[in-house]
């Protein structure tokens, strides 16, 4: 009985092709640093909560009542200051 040689050789190279989107992009980085275990999970969600109760006061603050012109300094200088 004979034996067939069933091997294969590619004689050009295969494209490149791009990586999947589960391993790149902003939803795999989330992934990976953000929610990658349940802590990571807890400590995210404490944190963004921190940050819409504080960013809001802070716009508050440096734009919205913020003095940005006046004749002198008697304007930028509240009662605490004299």
């Amino acid at each position: 009985m004979q034996e067939h040689d069933m091997s294969w050789v590619r004689t050009e190279m295969v494209l490149a092709q791009p990586a999947p989107a589960s391993v790149t992009g902003l939803g795999a980085w989330v992934r990976k640093n953000l929610i990658a275990s349940a802590g990571d999970t807890i400590l995210t969600i404490v944190g963004i909560a921190l940050v819409a109760m504080i960013l809001p006061q802070i716009i508050n603050w440096a734009f919205i009542n913020a003095v940005w012109t006046g004749p002198d300094r008697t304007v930028c200088a509240t009662v605490a200051q004299g």
